[in-house]
Order: structure tokens, then C-alpha cells, then sequence
């Protein structure tokens, strides 16, 4: 059985491991998830929330830009193992290609 995971806060913890001076990636990390162990468990899709605390930031609408940024960074860096799922068709090309789907 493939895995589909509807929401996870893995992008906003990468962020603010950075932001800290800490340094956290996607493709591996000791976060709740990451690219590694997704494959390893037999992920097929992963659904990465951009989620902002209001009262934590002084401009909502600038972070999620940020966490955006960062989302199409680790994906990019990542091409190998996941790729972003505009449509139906985009899941089935992923995983003929041995690539998980965001």
C-alpha cells in the first residue's frame, strides 16, 4: 500500500530550524519526515502545508511567501526524488519516474 499524507508541517520546521542558525533540509533530516525515510515507508504523495502562526510573525503574507520559496527550493534540490502535482496525470508520470509527488 502507498502512503498519502494530507498535511504535514515539515517546510515550517525547516524554516524556523534555519532561522535559528540550525541548519535542516528536505531530503534528510530529524524532523517528523523527510525525503529518506518517505521513501524508505513507500510515501507516494506528501501534501506540505505552508502554515503561519499570526501571532509568531509581523507579516503573515510575507512568511507564507517565504515558505513557498523554500517549498519549490527543497523541491528543486530534490528533483530526483519528488516533484510537485499540478493534475491526476501528474501522479502517475511521477511514479513511473520513481518519484514521490508533492
Amino acid at each position: 500500500m502507498r502512503i498519502v499524507d494530507m498535511h504535514c508541517d515539515t517546510l515550517s520546521k525547516i524554516r524556523d530550524r534555519r532561522a535559528a542558525g540550525g541548519v535542516a533540509a528536505l531530503r534528510r533530516n530529524t524532523l517528523h519526515l523527510d525525503l529518506e525515510r518517505m521513501r524508505e515507508s513507500g510515501y507516494l504523495i506528501q501534501n506540505f502545508a505552508l502554515f503561519v502562526d499570526r501571532e509568531r510573525c509581523a507579516d503573515p503574507w510575507e512568511r507564507v511567501c517565504e515558505l513557498y520559496r523554500l517549498y519549490r527550493e527543497e523541491l528543486s534540490e530534490n528533483a530526483d526524488r519528488i516533484a510537485p502535482v499540478y493534475c491526476y496525470g501528474d501522479i502517475e508520470e511521477n511514479e513511473r519516474a520513481g518519484r514521490m509527488s508533492a
